[in-house]
């Protein structure tokens, strides 16, 4: 071998050992660079997920709220059109699983929450308001204290200026309203003030059944009327319910005070400092204030007239707007109603859409009486306990009675949940005195 290839050979080896080296070297580093962590717990807490997006109305803002899983969430503002981004606190608010599909009070719970979590534009896109929730540290300190629910952090609204960012935060506020399609106006409802509890009454005198506890009462708390232009305010007391119309030009309220003698349904005309007009005044309760859907007329519910009874009865009254007072529409007394109905206060009420036709909801468990001749329902009273009962009985009852019958229920191909159903209003018709059901055929 000549002299010329063993030195091409020694140089063959010294770089393939250099190699070598280089790979021992280089190899721990390239583990530690391509080794993956396993997840954690905290890594699910902070991924975030985007909840509430919301379009101005001239499409030049999109708003939304990025909301980790367990944390603070963050509003942001952005301008599409230049990038401009403006940011505020959200706080937080603890992940709702999504509701059984099944269960339709819980759906409407669920979306009643999703509306809660949207900010919302002005119709004008000058200004972006939304709620402000407690910060988790604030909530985890209160928890901490053991305040009571009414002494735990509150929500805030929070009033976005577009053009500068800036935000104003107003405290201890229960709902708002923004104008759909008017602008410079917004309306919130702020908590009831903290009361002291009343006095523990007297224990009753020896061989005396002791007293009825009053029936609970709800009372309105303050309502206030905020001008965005130049941020001047007017304010309402002991408002339970209240209403925009969509031009912004008529905010109806319903108050329900300690004094009586003061509640009623009222309308105010923003901008102005005109008294609130009384549509109808007087001691009882008002609610269901309902618009029709040209914003013409409104309609609502109240006792009014026999507010001093133990069961009072309530009635339908009609505003058209810019009348000076509401009028009766609806009561036991109208042609056509049929005297075992009542108004129902916590069904629906609602105009057709051209607003022709007023839709109001009578009690349907007390029509069974009529509809089926083998169901006796003495009176409304009786007819609302039993749907309590058998929504109990539906609860906690039934579930069990379908897993028991399970196989009777698959060979009849379901029909046997037709006599479980009738067990069930069986079961309801030995356990209520009042009620008297002779069968179903």
């Amino acid at each position: 071998m000549s002299f010329r290839s063993l030195a091409v050979s020694r140089e063959i080896r010294r770089a393939a050992l250099a190699l070598c080296v280089l790979a021992l070297m280089t190899a721990p580093g390239i583990a530690q660079q391509t080794a993956k962590r396993a997840l954690t717990h905290q890594d699910y807490d902070g991924w975030r997920s985007l909840q509430g997006a919301q379009i101005s109305r001239d499409g030049k803002w999109v708003a939304y709220v990025m909301q980790p899983q367990e944390g603070d969430g963050e509003l942001i503002a952005r301008n599409v059109a230049s990038g401009q981004e403006w940011r505020s606190p959200r706080g937080y608010r603890p992940p709702v699983p999504p509701p059984d599909g099944t269960d339709p009070a819980a759906t409407q719970a669920f979306i009643a929450l999703g509306r809660l979590l949207r900010p919302s534009f002005t119709a004008d896109s000058k200004f972006l308001v939304f709620n402000l929730e407690p910060t988790k540290a604030e909530i985890a300190k209160a928890r901490k204290e053991k305040k009571k629910p009414e002494d735990m952090p509150k929500t805030m609204l929070g009033l976005m200026d577009l053009a500068t960012g800036q935000v104003t935060k107003v405290e201890r506020v229960k709902n708002y309203q923004v104008p759909e399609d008017g602008a410079g106006f917004i309306a919130y409802l702020k908590e009831p003030a903290k009361e002291e509890k009343p006095a523990a009454p007297p224990a009753p005198a020896a061989g005396t059944a002791p007293a009825k506890p009053p029936k609970k009462k709800d009372y309105g708390s303050e309502l206030v009327l905020r001008s965005l232009a130049d941020g001047t305010e007017r304010s309402f007391a002991d408002v339970l319910d209240y209403t925009f119309s969509k031009d912004a030009k008529s905010l109806v309220f319903a108050v329900a005070a300690k004094k009586e003698e003061t509640n009623g349904a009222f309308a105010v005309t923003p901008g102005t400092d005109a008294a609130p007009i009384a549509l109808l005044a007087g001691p009882g309760k008002y609610t269901k204030i309902t618009w029709d859907e040209k914003q013409t007329q409104l309609a609502f519910i109240s006792d009014k007239d026999d507010a001093a009874a133990a069961q009072p009865k309530f009635k339908v009254y009609h505003w058209p707007r810019g009348a000076t007072a509401a009028s009766e529409v609806v009561s036991p007394k109208t042609a056509g109603f049929r005297p075992e109905f009542v108004v129902f206060e916590k069904g629906s009420l609602c105009f057709s859409y051209v607003g022709i036709r007023l839709f109001i909801t009578a009690a349907v468990a007390y029509g069974l009486s009529i509809i089926l001749k083998g169901v006796h329902i003495p009176n409304f009273i009786d007819a609302l306990i039993l749907v309590i009962v058998l929504a109990l009985l539906n609860t906690f009852i039934k579930p069990i009675l379908v897993i028991l019958t399970l196989p009777i229920t698959i060979i009849t191909m379901g029909l046997f949940l037709f006599v479980l159903n009738a067990i069930i209003i069986l079961l309801a018709d030995k356990l209520m005195d009042g009620i008297r059901i002779d069968g179903f055929w």
